[in-house]
């Protein structure tokens, strides 16, 4: 059975305090996030000078290969890892510890990805430690 083509349109917004430009398909109901980039600074520059006019004269800004969302699309918009638990992503943070000289060291002489490494232990005891308790 073959699928129906998508069709590909755009958006633009704010994602996380950021103008942004969105392309994405819908089929069946879903919306597919083909690419999200942040505008450029020439394009949020044109796109505040010009501000957010109702006829979408904004010049500058190359909407031409991304429709506008409608507000129906933009209350489909669901994370991926909703759909497929494979595609979650945690955020990371960059932060300086202390660390046991030995444990670095353990860590170190297993070779490149040791920070990833440590990570997943540390995940790993803080599943423990989350997880229900049975017969406790």
């Amino acid at each position: 059975m073959n699928s129906p083509i998508s069709k590909r349109s755009k958006g633009k917004g704010y994602l996380k305090r950021s103008l942004s430009l969105i392309a994405f398909t819908q089929r069946d109901g879903l919306i597919r996030i083909l690419s999200a980039r942040e505008a450029s600074p020439r394009e949020k520059r044109a796109y505040y000078e010009y501000g957010k006019k109702e006829d979408d004269d904004v010049r500058g800004i190359d909407f031409s290969d991304i429709p506008e969302m409608t507000d129906g699309q933009l209350a489909q918009l669901q994370p991926s890892h909703l759909h497929n638990p494979a595609n979650f992503r945690p955020i990371k943070k960059k932060i300086s510890m202390y660390v046991d000289a030995d444990v670095l060291d353990h860590y170190k002489s297993k070779g490149k990805g040791y920070q990833t490494k440590i990570n997943r232990v540390l995940r790993q005891g803080m599943l423990r430690e989350n997880a229900p308790s049975y017969g406790k």
